[in-house]
């Protein structure tokens, strides 16, 4: 027995087309409670722009990307290994919005992002992030580690790594961006980031060579790779491991000793690249002292922690307000929403 036909002119119901920010009053009161006077006053036309960017030009760009996820280019048409990671259009004009248009990466770090007079408070770096990934996820976490590299470079790393990178990943000028990856996860140690193998050896000049491989690497192809290794000779476990930056291109331009072997298949995430990679004698850099290279990475994972939990609440959001456009059937206006969806003082549930 077959189903009737839908009628010609029948379509699911859609939040495409809302202002994430506008129907969500608890995100206002939530700011006005957490911020100063000032910084909420100014914060509120940013955050507008950005719910109306999440529900409409940012949903349709995320949709496009999950479907058309990035592939990998292992070598150009003469044979040379290049290991470039191919993109969607949408993807990259997605990276456009969060790097530059809203400059999420650097609004900690450098002052006047987004008009700002100063740094860009975190409660309202938050509260805009928020809206960003109630559209797209995957994105965001290419944003977290580059935020967090420039933090842990600024504030482990020598004078000549900083003045060589931390403009790069604090760019907001696409052309000039530095994008960044952690790279912890080995075969040997999944959980147990204590048991890896990969070794790092002092060569002549002042930098380390690096050897083995890593299993699984987020934003994969990026610019930056900041890596756990153990230098030759160390203690085992995580006492002996050492936090080195592995740039892909060398300071004379050519192309590091490091092979992205494969992309791989994921359920979750598909517009973002996660890959694998081989070290055979990488240039590296050591960030502060190799002795406490874990504690120093342990920076880095706070802050993708932290990322992690507001992302996980903005997919909750997202799925709420579905949930209750879809239950409407579509018959559910901006102030309805509002109403339905507020629990804070004097909103009605």
């Amino acid at each position: 027995m077959t189903s009737p036909a839908l009628p010609l002119n029948s379509a699911m119901p859609t939040t495409r087309g809302l202002n994430f920010f506008d129907v969500d009053p608890n995100l206002a009161f939530s700011l006005k409670r957490h911020a100063t006077p000032g910084d909420a006053e100014r914060a509120l036309p940013l955050l507008r722009e950005m719910g109306e960017v999440a529900g409409g030009e940012l949903d349709v760009l995320a949709m496009l990307a999950d479907h058309n996820p990035p592939t990998l280019r292992s070598f150009d048409e003469r044979g040379r290994r290049i290991d470039e990671v191919v993109y969607h259009p949408a993807f990259v004009e997605m990276q456009r919005l969060g790097f530059s248009r809203f400059g999420f990466a650097a609004m900690s770090h450098r002052k006047g992002v987004l008009g700002w007079p100063g740094r860009v408070p975190h409660v309202v770096k938050y509260a805009l992030s928020y809206l960003f990934v109630q559209s797209e996820f995957g994105l965001f976490c290419p944003i977290s580690m580059t935020d967090s590299a420039a933090r842990v470079v600024a504030r482990f790393g020598p004078d000549e790594l900083r003045k060589r990178y931390v403009p790069g990943l604090t760019s907001t000028d696409f052309g000039t961006l530095l994008q960044s990856a952690q790279l912890l996860t080995e075969r040997t140690g999944g959980s147990d980031v204590g048991a890896n193998e990969c070794v790092a050896r002092p060569a002549n000049g002042g930098h380390w060579e690096i050897t083995g491989e890593k299993w699984f690497c987020s934003n994969a192809g990026a610019d930056v790779l900041l890596t756990l290794a153990r230098p030759d000779g160390a203690v085992g476990g995580t006492r002996g491991l050492g936090m080195f930056l592995v740039p892909k291109v060398l300071p004379d331009g050519s192309p590091n000793s490091i092979v992205l072997r494969r992309l791989k298949e994921k359920l979750g995430s598909r517009s973002m690249p996660t890959g694998e990679y081989e070290f055979h004698g990488a240039t590296a850099y050591a960030i502060g002292e190799v002795a406490h290279g874990f504690a120093q990475m342990a920076e880095m994972i706070n802050v993708s922690r932290l990322s992690n939990g507001m992302r996980a609440a903005a997919m909750m959001r997202r799925s709420l307000l579905e949930a209750i456009v879809h239950a409407r059937a579509g018959r559910l206006s901006a102030s309805l929403c509002r109403n339905f969806l507020s629990f804070g003082p004097n909103c009605s549930t």
